[in-house]
């Protein structure tokens, strides 16, 4: 797996979490906070990010330094979800109330998923 395959798996799913989250806000929201609230698909989720993060980091030797980042962030954050659902849910739950964050937030997923699409397929 090369540098470009990496970008293209986050790029299409950072793309299609952004626009999700655009088209439909309150059913993207919804949707989390079920999720939050199910704790063997958190746990699911949370051995998900981990497995990816650990076969970027460990397996993958690579001179891109978004690359590494990526692995780390997915690493990390499993390890959080695992071991910390609590923290996941307040930290949710405090995000909640920001309205900025709410109206940003999407945009940028779109626009890293975009970023990272266009290094993937076209860089």
């Amino acid at each position: 797996m090369n540098d470009a395959q990496i970008f293209q798996i986050f790029g299409i799913g950072l793309f299609l979490i952004g626009l999700a989250w655009v088209i439909d806000g309150k059913a993207y929201k919804q949707t989390l906070r079920d999720i939050l609230n199910n704790r063997g698909v958190l746990l699911l989720m949370g051995l998900f990010a981990l497995i990816t993060g650990y076969l970027i980091v460990a397996l993958y030797d690579t001179d891109s330094i978004i690359v590494t980042i990526l692995g780390w962030v997915a690493l990390v954050k499993g390890l959080f979800i695992i071991v910390i659902p609590s923290l996941g849910k307040s930290l949710y739950a405090a995000l909640e109330n920001i309205k900025k964050y709410l109206i940003i937030m999407p945009w940028i997923v779109l626009a890293m998923g975009a970023a990272l699409i266009y290094a993937g397929y076209f860089a």
